[in-house]
């Protein structure tokens, strides 16, 4: 059987695009470690690869948001421990002072002293961290606390001693300064602004029920400041206060009393201590769970996407051999051409 020269051209032309071509796409798998670089190459495998790594992406997001949730919450927590020390220092300070044995002169160190701590509650409950204050629920990008003119303390624009606890609904409410009375549709009493709970999703499926969020399917992560140091005539900064008065004033009438609902504060923050230290707790098993998730997951993708090193490796040296193969035919053939074609 007669081989013209035109079909050895054709046929080395061939293969010479073949070598390189299987030799660009192996280097090709070898630079980006993927078995393939676009979805036309295998539609099956890269249809299950973007199934996953939507999967990747949203756990990736839950688990970011569980770390910056225990950030915040481990603040929160330090902030409140700290004010828990604060009241220890004024009870220690207050049963000291309530007996005989110092003077006026001493009582109004220990007021200064009351007044100071007073302040420094201020500042850990006005905590921020970040860009968030810890201790305004929905309302975390302005200090939720603040002094009003008569020195009372003001929560997210409502003064705290105002604020009371509606016994069918649970809600903080306050007086409404616009209430007419002759009016129907005027309400005596508004719940209490910025006060709603945040949460987070963490990958549960959350559900909302009558425009609530259902907890169990959410992570909460907000922290109220009002419920840590009270509502009412007594919360903590004014009942500071009045201790504060009863020793720069010497009068001891109502320590005991001030005495018995400052323990009862403490006790409230330690509450929302363990309440804090339980969400965090939690939050910890759930990135644990998240991670296993997500290395999971990544297995399952270099399955589908990743080459194998080694395998790769040797067919790119087999494409290189027969590349260079190629070209030493055609450094055969193509002399003998040109030589034809002149005679």
């Amino acid at each position: 059987m007669r081989i013209t020269h035109s079909s050895m051209m054709r046929s080395y032309i061939s293969n010479l695009r073949s070598s390189i071509s299987n030799l660009a796409k192996s280097n090709e798998k070898l630079s980006s470690m993927r078995k393939y670089s676009r979805a036309s190459e295998n539609t099956s495998e890269a249809s299950r690869a973007y199934v996953i790594r939507e999967q990747l992406y949203k756990n990736e997001l839950y688990l970011k948001n569980i770390e910056d949730s225990i950030s915040d919450l481990s603040a929160a927590e330090t902030s409140l421990l700290t004010i828990n020390d604060l009241i220890k220092t004024v009870q220690e300070r207050s049963l000291r002072g309530e007996t005989g044995t110092i003077d006026e002169i001493d009582r109004d160190v220990i007021a200064k002293e009351i007044q100071n701590i007073r302040e420094q509650i201020l500042q850990s409950i006005n905590i921020k961290f970040g860009t968030r204050y810890l201790f305004g629920s929905s309302n975390n990008i302005e200090a939720p606390f603040s002094i009003g003119t008569d020195g009372k303390l003001v929560y997210n624009g409502t003064k705290v001693a105002d604020i009371f606890r509606d016994p069918v609904t649970g809600k903080l409410m306050s007086p409404n300064p616009n209430y007419d009375p002759s009016d129907p549709d005027s309400t005596e009493y508004l719940e209490v602004p910025k006060n709603k709970d945040i949460y987070v999703d963490i990958g549960l499926g959350i559900v909302v029920n009558d425009d609530r969020i259902d907890p169990k399917t959410a992570l909460k992560i907000s922290s109220s400041g009002i419920d840590a140091i009270g509502y009412g005539e007594d919360n903590l900064f004014d009942l500071l206060t009045k201790i504060e008065n009863s020793f720069r004033n010497n009068d001891m009438s109502n320590i005991d009393d001030y005495l018995d609902k400052l323990s009862r504060h403490k006790d409230n923050i330690m509450l929302h201590v363990t309440d804090i230290g339980s969400r965090v707790s939690y939050m910890e098993k759930s990135k644990e769970r998240i991670e296993n998730e997500i290395y999971n997951l990544k297995v399952k993708q270099a399955d589908i996407e990743a080459i194998d090193l080694e395998y790769e490796t040797i067919n790119n040296k087999s494409y290189e051999m027969a590349w260079m193969i190629n070209l030493q035919l055609g450094s055969q053939i193509l002399p003998a051409s040109i030589f034809d074609f002149l005679r």
